[in-house]
C-alpha cells in the first residue's frame, strides 16, 4: 500500500482562534517541515488562506510535493480543527481508498519520524492515533489513517467543532464506540516541540522513560486501541482547557 504525508496548512489564518498569526515565520516553519517529511517519502501539503502560494518560488521548487490550495473558510469564527477537517475531508474524497496516509498539522516536525513511518508502513491496522481515553483526547496533530478508514470515521464529522468543543473530543468518542475499524496507538510516541497555533505556546509531547519503556509496552499488549494508562500533564491541561470554556459560556450567557 503506498504511504504518503498529508501536511496540513494555514500560512495566513483567518480565524479568531489562533494566536500564532505570524505569516512570515508560519511559511518558515512549513517550508522547514516539508523539506523534512520530503526526504523520507511523498508530501502533499494542502493549504487553505489567502496566501499566494502559487507565485512563492520557494514552494513552486520543492521535490516530492504536491501543493494543494483550497478556498479559505470565510468564517472567521469557526475553529482550528474545524477548518484544518474541512480541508482534509475535501482531499480525502479526491483519493483512492487503498492510500496510506500519516497526517501532520503542518507546521509540526516529529523528531522520531522515521520510527512512525516505518510503524505505519508495517502495521496491519487501518488507523493508528494516540487516544487517551481518561483525558477524553484523541491526537490529531499526528495519526496514520487508510484513506477508507478516515472516510468511514469522521468524514464530516468536524462539523460539530465549535468554540466548546474540539476535535480531539469528537474523534476520541468516535475511536471509543468504533468497532469495525482496526485501530491501535502508536508503539512510540510521536515526538513533537512546537508553538501551537491555538496558544502560541510550545507543545512538547515527549513520554516519560517509565511510560515508554513500561506502561506503554504494557498497555499495547493488553489493550492496543486506548490508552488507558494516565498522563497527568494532558489530563490538567484538558481539565483548564475545560474549566475556561465553562467560564466563558457562563459569561456569555451572563452578558
Amino acid at each position: 500500500m503506498k504511504t504518503v504525508v498529508l501536511l496540513t496548512g494555514t500560512i495566513s489564518p483567518n480565524t479568531n482562534h489562533v494566536v500564532h498569526r505570524n505569516t512570515e515565520e508560519r511559511r518558515k516553519e512549513y517550508l522547514d517541515a516539508i523539506r523534512y517529511y520530503s526526504t523520507i517519502c511523498p508530501v502533499f501539503f494542502i493549504e487553505n488562506s489567502n496566501y499566494e502560494i502559487n507565485s512563492d518560488k520557494e514552494f513552486m521548487s520543492l521535490d516530492n510535493v504536491v501543493i494543494q490550495q483550497y478556498e479559505p473558510d470565510l468564517n472567521s469564527d469557526h475553529t482550528i480543527g474545524y477548518q484544518e477537517f474541512d480541508m482534509i475531508d475535501k482531499w480525502m474524497d479526491e483519493q483512492q481508498d487503498d492510500i496510506r496516509v500519516i497526517k501532520v498539522s503542518g507546521r509540526y516536525k516529529i523528531d522520531n519520524f522515521l520510527k512512525v513511518y516505518e510503524e505505519c508502513q508495517i502495521s496491519s491496522a487501518e488507523m493508528i492515533i494516540d487516544v487517551w481515553t481518561l483525558s477524553n483526547w484523541a491526537i490529531t496533530y499526528v495519526f496514520c489513517t487508510t484513506v477508507s478508514a478516515y472516510k468511514k470515521m469522521f468524514m464530516g464529522k468536524y462539523r460539530y467543532c465549535n468554540k466548546y468543543v474540539d476535535i480531539e473530543e469528537i474523534f476520541c468518542k468516535i475511536i471509543r464506540s468504533d468497532e469495525n475499524v482496526n485501530i491501535t496507538f502508536f508503539k512510540n510516541i510521536p515526538e513533537v516541540n512546537v508553538k501551537t497555533a491555538g496558544s502560541g505556546k510550545v507543545l512538547s509531547s515527549h513520554e516519560s522513560v517509565i511510560s515508554s519503556i513500561i506502561l506503554r509496552p504494557i498497555n499495547r499488549w493488553v489493550y492496543p486501541k486506548l490508552i488507558i494508562y494516565p498522563n497527568f500533564k494532558s489530563f490538567k491541561e484538558n481539565l483548564l482547557r475545560k474549566m475556561v470554556k465553562i467560564l466563558k459560556s457562563v459569561k456569555e450567557k451572563v452578558i
